[in-house]
C-alpha cells in the first residue's frame, strides 16, 4: 500500500513517518511543504500524480496560534 503523509517534517509527520517507516508493506511518500503548497490545488495535483498514494494522512498544521488570530 502506498501512504502519502502531509507535514512529514512537523513533530506529528516525522513521529508518524518513523513509525510507519517500519512496515515493509507500506511504500511510504513523505511530503513537506516543499513538497506541497496544501493552498494551490495544482500544487496538490502534482504531488498525487506523481506518488499516486492508496491513502492519504494529512498532519500538516499552522501552529503560529496567535498570527493565526490576527490573519485568517
Amino acid at each position: 500500500m502506498k501512504i502519502a503523509v502531509i507535514g512529514a517534517a512537523g513533530q506529528l509527520g516525522t513521529d508518524l513517518v518513523s513509525h510507519l517507516a517500519n512496515d515493509r508493506q507500506i511504500e511510504l511518500h513523505p511530503l513537506t511543504h516543499a513538497d506541497i503548497e496544501l493552498t494551490d490545488p495544482a500544487s496538490i495535483e502534482q504531488a498525487f500524480s506523481q506518488s499516486k498514494p492508496d491513502r492519504i494522512i494529512n498532519t500538516a498544521a499552522y501552529n503560529l496560534v496567535d498570527k493565526a488570530e490576527d490573519e485568517p
